[in-house]
């Protein structure tokens, strides 16, 4: 019998780069929400879903949406036989209605017709078929998008991207061993696989997971701290959002939500425009756990070093590349100096992300000696 711990790993043996958006599927699916994949064209939005989908025993639907989309091929066609009869009943079989996990491919591309037919099936899981309500079996939609709809399309839109509580960006694999093990990727012989029972009763055991007091005073902070950052979202989500936060304490086999263990997934909650995801993460954690907030500042300190130096390659002068990269050396190993510090003294969540940082550091630091000092760097 597969736990979603299998499917966790499962997936992350087949797509590289991707644990954060891996964790929120499964969020999702514990939590009974919907998540949206953003990324430019071939970063593997689609594959990560279907890789998903191949391990649940669900019934599935996918649908690649465009402007010319019309809501039959999502909820399904009109039937002939009740027109006659004087009733508007549609024929869902094999639709968006019956489907138990749903993948909509370039979601924000589809006129407000297609987007109102699917606002209540993901919202309120019915369906009106007949002038009838009818209850769909719907566990996760999962939509990707090369961009989110601006503040000032079309309002069905804005709507649409609000029935995704959990929102992830995926780009190009960075690391030279990530990118050589997908280009060796071959169809698997075999993965784990869930059936909908096993599933049922992760979802109800995810759901008696104790939220403490002091996590709920902690959310309240941590909605005023947006707030005062201008980024605002509904009470409707906050009260979704606990519900995420019980299936990642799940999954990390925990009985209680703690508050630095568990924030993380707010990074992928509260910002509604990518510009905002840099605000949302430093608040987050800065709420969360101080620490956790200068690992992160660390880590971007040496992305900025990383992404400087390289970008000087090609330039003509070669001793000025090298003195760069000189530079560059030193002041990466001391940021992986302190890293090591924090992963010395700070709390098992801290130390876990210093470690994981660190790990992300020196390997940054492996490539550019590499390529711009032909120096090969020993274990840190």
């Amino acid at each position: 019998m597969a736990t979603l711990r299998d499917v966790e790993e499962y997936l992350r043996s087949r797509l590289f780069e991707r644990d954060d958006a891996i964790r929120g599927c499964l969020l999702a699916l514990l939590a009974r929400e919907h998540m949206l994949v953003l990324g430019p064209p071939g970063t593997g939005k689609s594959q990560l879903v279907r890789e998903l989908e191949r391990t649940l025993g669900l019934r599935r639907f996918e649908w690649l949406l465009t402007k010319f989309s019309t809501p039959e091929e999502v909820v399904g066609p009109v039937s002939v036989k009740a027109l006659q009869e004087d009733r508007y009943c549609r024929v869902t079989v094999g639709k968006l209605p019956e489907a138990e996990i749903a993948f909509i491919d370039e979601c924000f591309k589809a006129n407000s017709a297609v987007l109102n037919a699917m606002l209540a099936i993901m919202n309120e899981r019915i369906f009106h078929n007949d002038g009838q309500p009818v209850r769909v079996p719907l566990q996760s939609l999962f939509g990707a998008s090369n961009e989110v709809p601006q503040g000032d399309e079309e309002s069905a839109l804005q709507a649409f991207l609000a029935r995704f509580l959990l929102r992830y960006q995926v780009g190009y694999l960075v690391e030279q061993a990530n990118f050589l093990a997908m280009l060796d990727l071959e169809e698997p012989a075999e993965w784990p696989t869930m059936t909908q029972a096993e599933l049922a009763a992760a979802q109800e055991a995810a759901a008696q997971v104790v939220v403490p007091r002091e996590v709920k005073e902690a959310i309240f902070a941590l909605r005023k701290a947006l707030a005062d950052q201008g980024i605002v979202i509904s009470d409707r989500q906050w009260h979704r959002s606990v519900k995420v936060l019980r299936a990642n304490a799940f999954l990390d086999g925990r009985s209680r939500v703690d508050v630095a263990a568990d924030f993380d997934v707010y990074c992928h909650i509260c910002w509604t425009d990518p510009s905002q995801e840099r605000t949302v993460v430093k608040t987050v954690r800065r709420v969360a756990d101080p620490l956790a907030e200068r690992v992160l500042e660390l880590l971007e300190e040496a992305q900025e070093i990383y992404d400087g130096v390289m970008a000087k390659r090609g330039g003509g002068d070669e001793k000025a590349v090298t003195a760069a990269a000189v530079e560059a050396n030193s002041k990466l190993r001391r940021i992986s100096k302190e890293l090591a510090a924090v992963a010395s003294r700070g709390g098992p969540v801290a130390q876990a992300k210093a470690r994981e940082a660190r790990a992300r550091v020196n390997a940054l630091n492996g490539t550019m000696t590499r390529e711009l000092l032909g120096v090969e760097l020993e274990g840190e």
